[in-house]
């Protein structure tokens, strides 16, 4: 019984300060985070009462919307059925009999020195990691390590195409 009437107090005494201060914290159009700007928009714009056709465009706006609802819910669910469209390796394809370019470029064994993918939770898992403080600002240690990893790479490559890479395996083997 304690601790329900803790939280009802505390959750009360909050709302109150929220109310005593809504002056200061939410009228002001400056207390608007960007993160939630999307989310009003598109609330807004779902629920204005006139729906004005623009130029030629006479589809609603709950047509339109459920299409697109549609369109992005084939486009993450298609690459996750058909694994070909997580990865795309279209320079072994250009060139398959090339040891070289599937060495640098190949997906399953070579470096996948330039990935392309159509798949949407493989961008959004890569970029998830950029933007986990922020939606708006990439942090400078997430692009110093993209950075890092791709000169890495680089360098790698090189090494491999030299014939040094079987000296430096040989020789930590021995």
């Amino acid at each position: 019984m304690y601790n329900f009437l803790l939280l009802v107090s505390t959750e009360m005494l909050g709302y109150g300060l929220a109310g005593i201060c809504r002056r200061w914290l939410v009228y002001p159009s400056d207390m608007i985070w960007p993160s939630a700007l999307q989310s009003v928009n598109f609330l807004n714009t779902m629920h204005r009462d006139k729906n004005e056709p623009v130029g030629r465009w006479t589809i609603s706006r709950y047509r339109l919307f459920f299409w697109s609802l549609l369109a992005m819910f084939l486009y993450s669910f298609i690459p996750q059925l058909v694994t070909f469209f997580k990865k795309l390796p279209i320079l072994t394809m250009i060139w398959p009999n090339s040891k070289t370019v599937n060495l640098i470029f190949g997906v399953e064994k070579g470096l996948n020195l330039l990935p392309l993918t159509l798949s949407y939770q493989t961008i959004i898992a890569f970029l998830g990691m950029a933007l986990e403080s922020s939606e708006l600002i990439l942090r400078v240690s997430a692009v110093c390590s993209c950075l890092w990893s791709c000169q890495h790479l680089c360098r790698s490559s090189f090494l491999v195409l030299d014939g040094c890479w079987d000296l430096i395996c040989h020789q930590s083997l021995v």
